[in-house]
């Protein structure tokens, strides 16, 4: 049968750098134009965020570092790391501080509005990925895990349709939580035959709301699966259709 409800995702390079979150004239001309024709084909339209900026931004770092937005550790220093960057080559926002809520709130509003988003994909969240030992603004009782708090309520100032990928005691919240991402096999090692132990813990947990990632898992490096890459489009769906079916029914 066909999908009622479909939703198309705009994933990585779509910034001139990292954090900017200025669209890449060169690999969209006109954002606003391709995301009016996914929707006029009945697609929503997502768009991948994440709470960084990258060293090499250097114009935007700069800046963000002098609005006091970015979070630093017991020593000062702002440097981290994430997958898309080398050690200390990146800084993480600072959402334990009200205004740095408000402001990446209001940032993301804007581009929202400015290309005719739907909604965000909000990426990463973990404590794991700020500056160590972090110099938080909450009481110590509830450090580290006040940052991820703090992130996931942010995200849910935008609205329904709201993915993040973390959450520390946020299960008042109506967002979509996306299980990490699955490899493309068929194994418990977290391949696609994790979806469902996977949901129904996140839901043991008070999560309603799970979601896996991109349909069918991914590649990474030189690990393939010729078996899931060869299948027949309407068994991988059949599977994310599970993990749906499964979540409305808890």
């Amino acid at each position: 049968g066909s999908w009622v409800l479909q939703q198309s995702e705009i994933d990585d390079n779509w910034e001139v750098c990292y954090g900017s979150e200025v669209v890449d004239s060169k690999a969209f001309p006109n954002m606003r134009a391709t995301i009016a024709q996914l929707n006029s084909l009945g697609y929503r339209t997502t768009i991948w965020v994440h709470p960084f900026i990258n060293k090499n931004c250097a114009l935007f770092y700069n800046e963000y570092k002098q609005m006091g937005l970015l979070l630093e550790n017991i020593n000062g220093s702002d440097g981290t790391r994430w997958w898309h960057s080398d050690a200390g080559e990146a800084a993480h926002f600072d959402f334990t501080k009200p205004h740095v809520r408000d402001w990446y709130t209001k940032r993301l509003e804007t581009l929202r509005q400015s290309i005719g988003l739907d909604s965000f994909k909000l990426d990463a969240g973990e404590c794991s990925f700020a500056p160590q030992i972090p110099n938080l603004s909450c009481p110590e009782e509830q450090q580290p895990r006040c940052l991820s708090k703090a992130y996931v309520e942010t995200a849910s100032r935008l609205g329904p349709m709201i993915e993040v990928r973390t959450g520390a005691q946020t299960q008042h919240l109506p967002n979509y939580i996306r299980m990490l991402d699955r490899d493309t096999n068929w194994d418990f090692k977290c391949g696609l035959a994790t979806f469902i132990p996977t949901l129904l813990m996140l839901n043991m947990a008070g999560y309603p709301f799970v979601m896996p990632d991109m349909i069918c898992g991914n590649e990474y490096g030189d690990q393939t699966c010729t078996e899931v890459h060869t299948l027949d489009t309407s068994q991988c769906v059949h599977a994310y259709h599970a993990v749906l079916n499964t979540t409305l029914a808890v």
